[in-house]
């Protein structure tokens, strides 16, 4: 890959790191751009296989012996190896997903890095689903719920993320956050939180 994406250029004013930072560009513009390039590489690859694929079964019609069993199994593998990866790396999201004990913090870390209380947490309050923040270009925070098609007001979420609230969800259901992007510039790039 580019060298540009390794290698961090000193300015006047410090690092470009450090003046991104500054001037409002998130770091993980690197990782959206470098995500781009990729899937854009692999799609080229993609076609390339593809346009391979047509060309052997073409053959494989004129005379069968040109080509062995094992080769044509092989080639037909690769073709799904490439069509696996580019369909991992086209994904819309990076998801970034906090793991650890009960009442370990992860909660208020996510709240630290969205800048506002908005999980639940102190003494007593745990999480008790997955929790799903996504950047949203809507200027109100709202909360989708299993279930429910109709988005809820971010303020009901302590009721609803904490496990001694009377609205019990199972543990393995999963609430969706949206967050403003215009809120917190963690969430612009594709990024989403769980919790």
């Amino acid at each position: 890959m580019s060298d540009s994406l390794i290698r961090e250029k000193p300015t006047a004013f410090g690092s470009s790191r450090q003046n991104n930072i500054y001037n409002g560009h998130s770091p993980l513009k690197l990782f959206t751009h470098a995500k781009l390039t990729i899937t854009e590489i692999f799609k080229n690859i993609a076609s390339y296989v593809n346009d391979s694929n047509t060309y052997l079964n073409d053959v494989i019609k004129s005379d069968r012996n040109l080509i062995s069993k094992d080769k044509y199994k092989e080639i037909q593998q690769l073709k799904e190896k490439v069509s696996r990866i580019l369909s991992i790396i086209s994904r819309d999201h990076m998801k970034v997903v906090f793991f650890g004990r009960t009442s370990n913090g992860k909660s208020t870390v996510m709240n630290a890095m969205l800048r506002e209380k908005i999980l639940p947490i102190g003494m007593g309050h745990t999480t008790n689903c997955f929790l799903q923040i996504e950047g949203t270009d809507k200027n109100e925070p709202s909360v989708l719920i299993p279930g429910s098609d109709e988005p809820k007001s971010v303020n009901n979420l302590s009721s609803i993320g904490n496990a001694l609230s009377r609205e019990k969800l199972d543990s393995d259901s999963l609430v969706k956050i949206l967050w403003p992007k215009e809120k917190c510039r963690l969430i612009r790039d594709d990024v989403i939180l769980v919790d």
